[in-house]
């Protein structure tokens, strides 16, 4: 293929232009990449609507080859205003709005809704070749009604009657959005003015006659949302009601309780006044604190209570010290090999409420759970087999007082002694091919335990075994250079994991060499 000079040039300079492309970051460059939208989120997912005012969005973007780019936000749902001094070029349809912006950007945004109710924007950003979107979502919600309420209390209880009356308790559920009340206005019922104040702070009102009155709050937030609520106040004084907490309630001396009377209430008024006593010929005037008992009993104690204008009430909780006895059990000794004597003595066991020894004590001995000795302190047991498992030995005693039982464990662990293996044979050196007879002479150091089976092995791996086998004969075989014979015993627990065993191996000389 031929190219003219005018072609040629005409080639290198679309090559030039390509390469100026790719090296100033054009947005038809092969290595153009999408803007990237790092951040388009509005401050939080529920907001309160207030008419015109702005809310902000946080967006956060940057396009590699930093060229001026489009952005169209588009409503999925909601409708609104974006305002933003950076951007320019605005186009606005029914449902998007559409600026000239830079190719970087990391601010807030104003958005203006248009009413209450879900808003989703969708943010396209492109650089006319390549485009990235993200949305943003919220709800605005409409202004929330204040909740109006109030405590009072009574201040005399003769003509003139004073109320006092707190309004405190009132809020604005959305007060945290920017809400408050601002507006309280109190009719008290008696046909005097309204009183109306912008403050939560409490109001004194007088009856001049003794009677019912229905005092009525009405207030008011700041986005004129309204509430109100109304009680029936009385001039005549109600009494206190008195409670009171005692923990624990029963347990053994000494017994330190804790006790409260501070959920004691008085429905019109204070109370001023609290007496305690404990059924032990003490008593307190604080309304909570520790008691400390040392004997046992059952005791009343008895709260009573007084409020502000003089009347009374009382209440009572039961606590019962009920002390066991405690149980003594020492074991002597705690180990050894079978047959094992052991001295179990409970004699040091003792009720702390009955020094004087006035209640007997009841005994019982467990081994394993085991009820083994009844009305005995002491006593010598022997443990008649081994164990794998130390046994436990519990002492039960029971005061004939109160009927209450206290237990001391002790543990002993019984092992079992292994046999010791020996043997012997006749002849003492015996020629080839002569008969040999060899004799178990093993013992066993419990005297209650016995050699129960019996394992020889000789040369060439012959192997004569059983519970019969303490004696044996065999041909000596003079031919072997060294005639050994192993003798393995068992006691009467084998195959135990609590087994005795023992093994010897003896070499037995020769009486003539054999000749070759």
């Amino acid at each position: 293929m031929r190219y003219t000079i005018p072609a040629l040039l005409t080639l290198l300079a679309v090559f030039i232009v390509f390469i100026a492309c790719e090296n100033h970051g054009d947005p038809f460059s092969a290595a153009n990449t999408s803007p990237e939208i790092q951040q388009f989120a509005f401050d939080d997912d529920s907001l309160k609507f207030t008419t015109a005012n702005p809310f902000t969005i946080t967006l956060q973007y940057r396009d590699a080859e930093n060229q001026p780019l489009v952005a169209t936000f588009k409503f999925l749902s909601g409708s609104g205003d974006i305002i933003e001094s950076q951007f320019s070029g605005v186009s606005r349809t029914d449902n998007t709005i559409t600026f000239d912006v830079p190719g970087q950007f990391n601010d807030k945004i104003d958005f203006i809704p248009d009413t209450t109710g879900k808003v989703e924007i969708e943010l396209e950003l492109s650089d006319k070749v390549k485009l990235s979107t993200r949305s943003a979502k919220t709800f605005f919600f409409k202004n929330l009604a204040p909740v109006a309420s109030f405590t009072y209390r009574w201040l005399t209880t003769v003509s003139p009657y004073q109320i006092e009356l707190d309004p405190s308790d009132s809020y604005d559920p959305d007060g945290a959005q920017g809400g408050g009340i601002e507006l309280y206005v109190w009719r008290f019922g008696d046909g005097t003015a309204v009183t109306a104040i912008s403050s939560d702070t409490t109001v004194k009102h007088t009856y001049m006659n003794a009677g019912s009155y229905t005092v009525r709050l009405k207030v008011a937030d700041n986005d004129g949302g309204l509430d109100s609520t109304e009680q029936i106040v009385y001039t005549d004084n109600q009494p206190p009601v008195a409670s009171l907490q005692v923990n624990p309630v029963n347990g053994a001396a000494p017994l330190l309780i804790n006790y409260t009377a501070t959920n004691s209430q008085d429905p019109d008024g204070q109370i001023v006044a609290y007496r305690i006593d404990f059924d032990d010929g003490s008593s307190t005037l604080d309304s909570a604190g520790t008691h400390l008992y040392t004997v046992d009993k059952d005791y009343r104690v008895k709260l009573r209570v007084t409020d502000n204008l003089g009347q009374t009430d009382t209440t009572s909780v039961l606590v019962r010290v009920t002390t066991p006895p405690v149980a003594v059990l020492s074991v002597s000794p705690t180990q050894g090999p079978f047959p094992l004597q052991c001295l179990f003595n409970g004699t040091s066991s003792y009720d702390p409420q009955d020094p004087q020894g006035l209640y007997l004590l009841d005994f019982e001995i467990f081994i394993n759970n085991q009820l083994i000795y009844s009305n005995i302190d002491s006593v010598v047991h022997t443990f008649s087999a081994p164990a794998v498992d130390p046994y436990q030995v519990r002492l039960e005693v029971t005061s004939q007082r109160n009927g209450l039982t206290a237990q001391a464990t002790r543990a002993v662990t019984v092992t079992n002694l292994d046999p010791v293996a020996n043997f012997s044979w006749t002849p003492n050196i015996p020629g080839h091919q002569q008969l040999v007879t060899y004799t178990s002479t093993s013992s066993d150091p419990n005297p209650t335990d016995s050699i129960s089976y019996y394992r020889w092995t000789f040369p060439f791996g012959d192997v004569i075994q059983g519970p019969d086998k303490r004696v044996v004969t065999k041909i000596f075989d003079a031919g072997v250079d060294t005639y050994k014979v192993k003798l393995e015993v068992w006691d009467k627990y084998r195959g135990t994991p609590f087994e005795g065993y023992d093994f010897i191996t003896k070499i037995i000389p020769k009486n003539t060499p054999l000749e070759k």
